[in-house]
């Protein structure tokens, strides 16, 4: 059981810290979208 916890949490921290690399990538793409809807406007 202890080692089904380890997995567990070791799947865990790896889909964590995947899920911040997606939240991330979303915020940057979501930056630079409104860098260039200011420079088309421009």
């Amino acid at each position: 059981m202890s080692c089904l916890n380890k997995l567990h949490t070791l799947l865990f921290f790896k889909h964590r810290k995947h899920i911040m690399l997606v939240v991330n990538n979303y915020v940057l793409l979501e930056r630079k979208g409104h860098f260039i809807s200011r420079l088309s406007k421009i």
